[in-house]
């Protein structure tokens, strides 16, 4: 692991490379949770039988399986460019080819995407 940190160090761009992609992560992974969560406490809600105060195994699964879904489907182009941003390599910034800036490649994901 510490042999490959160096090489990316060395290769790629220094410290920078190795943080590439961590504000399409960070920026990804709040709504994320927050759907997830929130679609969760909704599908539990509909999935409880009724007299009972949570729902079943198969009811937490029910709601589990939906809220990841939603949540993933709706966060999904932010997670293409946390990947396209760590797996895009030039040690020369203006060199990056396809996505100069995190500004460019957000307009490129979600144009495509609609």
């Amino acid at each position: 692991m510490f042999s490959t940190i160096v090489h990316i160090y060395r290769t790629e761009g220094g410290i920078p490379a190795l943080y590439r992609g961590l504000v399409p992560t960070v920026m990804g992974v709040a709504p994320y949770v927050g759907l997830n969560f929130a679609v969760y406490e909704h599908m539990r809600k509909l999935v409880t039988p009724e007299g009972r105060s949570n729902p079943t195994g198969w009811g937490k699964l029910l709601a589990g399986a939906i809220s990841g879904g939603v949540a993933q489907s709706i966060t999904y182009p932010m997670d293409v460019l946390r990947r396209r941003f760590q797996v895009q390599t030039s040690p020369v910034p203006s060199m990056l080819g396809k996505y100069p800036s995190f500004g460019h490649s957000l307009l490129v994901v979600w144009v495509s995407w609609l």
